[in-house]
């Protein structure tokens, strides 16, 4: 946890931990599915598998919909630029280029998900995204661009051509 806490200090520390969880479930379950995460975390926790599930369902839930006082709604445009920061602290010092994947999967024709993602050793690192509620929806180039801009400006660096600044 405080991994994640150092790379992304803008996450309170219970989103921190929900964070955490949700991902440490995933990778060991393979699986990015409510149930089988929390079925999987219920068991090492010994926690009931209800509670566990409402625990990582609110995580995502809007502020109004959570339970409970000083709730708040998990802003990830706010995780952007530490999403990018954190990559790219392991990328070599002397390594100038910076590949990125861009993306648009539509799912069940109801989303539309764009990702920018930083391609590193084989693997593509989503470090920006946005979903859509329709698959036709118009300016999807337009927010794409702003996509990639938003992370870039405030990072510091150009990522549409040379990297050195």
């Amino acid at each position: 946890m405080a991994t994640v806490s150092t790379h992304m200090p803008h996450l309170s520390q219970p989103v921190t931990t929900v964070l955490v969880l949700w991902s440490f479930g995933m990778v060991m379950t393979k699986s990015c599915g409510l149930t089988t995460v929390a079925g999987f975390l219920s068991d090492l926790l010994k926690q009931p598998e209800n509670t566990v599930r409402q625990r990582l369902r609110e995580w995502y839930y809007a502020a109004e919909e959570k339970r409970g006082e000083q709730r708040r709604e998990l802003d990830v445009r706010e995780s952007f630029v530490p999403l990018l920061r954190w990559v790219l602290s392991y990328w070599p010092s002397d390594e100038k280029r910076l590949a990125l994947a861009m993306d648009a999967t539509t799912l069940a024709q109801v989303f539309t998900v764009l990702a920018i993602s930083v391609v590193y050793r084989g693997c593509a690192i989503p470090i920006a995204w946005i979903i859509l509620a329709r698959h036709r929806e118009r300016g999807v180039e337009a927010r794409l661009a702003r996509l990639v801009r938003g992370p870039a400006r405030q990072h510091g660096r150009r990522l549409d051509g040379d990297c050195s600044g």
